[in-house]
């Protein structure tokens, strides 16, 4: 899983991974009340700041970083 998202954070703006930086520290301190989160399904839930989309699970598995986009939640409905 590391590797995938070392391939998602190559593909941000240096002020993006900023922002992504900021959501995984929130997600893995369990401070969700600091930002937009939303449940997607049993096991899934999504934390979002900007155009910037991190799917994880309530353990605080990062499952996919991504910017917003027509597919952005098309595996996790």
């Amino acid at each position: 899983m590391a590797n995938k998202i070392k391939k998602a954070l190559a593909k941000f703006t240096s002020p993006e991974k900023d922002i992504v930086k900021e959501l995984l520290s929130k997600i893995i301190q369990r401070k969700w009340n600091d930002f937009d989160i939303e449940k997607l399904n049993k096991t899934d839930w999504r934390a979002k700041k900007g155009r910037i989309r991190i799917i994880f699970t309530k353990e605080g598995k990062v499952k996919d970083i991504q910017r917003r986009d027509d597919h952005t939640y098309r595996d996790y409905k």
